[in-house]
């Protein structure tokens, strides 16, 4: 009799430490999602398959982890879930094992379901509905309603604390009362017969992040940034201060969009089919002010604002611009007065435009006509003044108290 108690107890040591990596709980263990199975295997993980009513008989503590399916229980409170580190894909119990307040949140659509994570939009269905037009559901733990120590890896759309995805660290209070010893986890999207593969990705992603550090340590790519916070934490290239490559179409530095306005001018690039013609100089873009005879299209409408050189030294604002008038006596053609008036500078001066002058006549003229001749120039240069003639001659009549001579001014 001793003999034989030696050997059964040999044969249970030998079972405890050749356990499979994860335990599947199942109300039937003749009928366990081949779709599950298949992402532990592709993980390279063995798998138990355990009859929940067997809980008690069983070592889960033996296993890596402890994974629970889509199935209704008679005994929920059997799973001590808060010892294990625990997968619970659930959509029954979860008030029982401590995730929520209150009952589990579902979503179902006329279009493809689709889900948040690292702000990228997942969809995670083929379909939207059964044969029999009935949606296809997702569970997710409502903002609201979850237990306030989980956090969201991937949420609905309409708010990203929604957890379609959520993870639960060790050592934090469940809302049964009891406290994590391990990890646990939630994945709400249960209908595996219409999987995307971005949907298994993410089971096998939520599966590996259980399996090795926490979360807020989990760094795969070693790159120095952990995966909550890293946008591909597969890519050593890509993580929050990484400098995003212009115009790849990738991005680099999780911001959530590629660099296609390096001169942060407003403007997008041409090279991505914007409008700045050049997306390293702030001051080259649409709107900018274009300078002449420099050579550069500042504005970039193609070319650079031609002035030519006569016209380009009549508006240069240095210059000014001068107005002679001139008298004479109308009767014999008499010089009386010459004034030269300097007009403030002006670099639209290409253009016709009003000014206003003070010139005082000799006190005493004789009665008789006069005539006013009005000069326009620019140093060298004479202007127009009107009807593109360079000199406009006004005749004037004046009632004179006598001959006096006019000194020129």
């Amino acid at each position: 009799m001793r003999g034989k108690i030696l050997v059964l107890i040999i044969i249970l040591n030998l079972l405890a430490v050749n356990a499979s990596d994860v335990a599947y709980l199942l109300k039937n263990t003749r009928n366990p999602d081949y779709k599950f199975l298949d992402s532990f295997s592709e993980l390279n993980l063995t798998v138990d398959l355990i009859n929940f009513n067997q809980i008690k008989f069983s070592n889960l503590s033996s296993y890596k982890l402890v994974f629970v399916g889509n199935q209704r229980f008679d005994n929920p409170e059997y799973f001590k879930n808060n010892k294990y580190i625990s997968l619970i894909a659930n959509s029954f119990h979860l008030d029982d094992w401590g995730l929520s307040n209150d009952k589990i949140s579902q979503m179902v659509n006329n279009q493809p379901l689709q889900i948040l994570h690292n702000n990228i939009t997942f969809t995670v269905y083929d379909r939207c509905c059964y044969s029999n037009n009935i949606g296809l559901p997702i569970y997710y733990l409502q903002a609201l309603n979850k237990n306030e120590n989980i956090k969201a890896y991937a949420s609905t759309l309409v708010d990203n604390n929604d957890a379609v995805i959520g993870f639960i660290k060790k050592n934090k209070k469940l809302t049964n009362g009891l406290m994590t010893e391990k990890k646990n986890a939630f994945f709400g999207i249960t209908e595996t017969r219409f999987w995307t593969n971005d949907a298994k990705k993410l089971f096998k992603r939520t599966v590996e992040l259980l399996l090795t550090n926490s979360l807020s340590e989990t760094d795969v790519d070693n790159d120095g940034v952990t995966a909550d916070k890293d946008c591909n934490d597969n890519n050593v290239n890509i993580r929050p201060d990484a400098t995003d490559i212009p115009y790849d179409g990738i991005d680099q530095n999780c911001d959530n969009h590629d660099l296609t306005d390096v001169d942060n001018d407003g403007y997008e690039s041409i090279t991505i089919g914007g409008n700045d013609c050049n997306d390293n100089n702030a001051s080259i873009h649409p709107n900018a002010v274009e300078v002449a005879n420099n050579g550069i299209d500042e504005n970039c409408d193609g070319h650079d604002l031609i002035i030519q050189e006569d016209l380009k030294n009549i508006t240069n604002k240095t210059l000014g611009t001068e107005i002679e008038v001139v008298l004479y006596r109308n009767k014999d053609n008499k010089l009386m007065k010459d004034a030269t008036y300097n007009l403030p500078p002006n670099s639209e001066f290409n253009n016709y435009e009003d000014f206003l002058i003070s010139y005082n006549l000799c006190s005493t003229l004789e009665t008789g006509y006069y005539d006013l001749v009005f000069v326009g120039k620019a140093k060298d240069k004479i202007c127009s003044l009107n009807n593109d003639e360079t000199q406009t001659r006004i005749t004037i009549f004046i009632q004179g108290t006598g001959e006096t001579r006019c000194e020129r001014a």
